[in-house]
């Protein structure tokens, strides 16, 4: 699964409910950045760079923030 999709996060979520995996800590380690002139990049991958480190993990956050605050339990680490 790519974290470039934007159904990703959604997708990931609902998988790991489905095998009943109940998450105690949420790591954001995913991420990437660009090198290079900005105006010389491809504007793909620039925003493939802000679907993953801002748009996924933002959306896993409240995801599984959710289910944290719901049971009172669960840790967000953002690397």
């Amino acid at each position: 699964m790519k974290l470039t999709l934007p159904q990703s996060p959604i997708e990931i979520y609902n998988e790991v409910r489905e095998v009943g995996i109940e998450v105690d800590y949420l790591i954001n380690n995913a991420g990437f950045g660009g090198r290079g002139y900005f105006h010389e990049r491809p504007m793909e991958l620039d925003l493939q760079m802000i679907q993953v480190n801002i748009v996924t993990l933002t959306t896993l956050t409240m995801f599984f923030l959710l289910d944290f605050v719901k049971r009172n339990s669960g840790k967000v680490l953002n690397v």
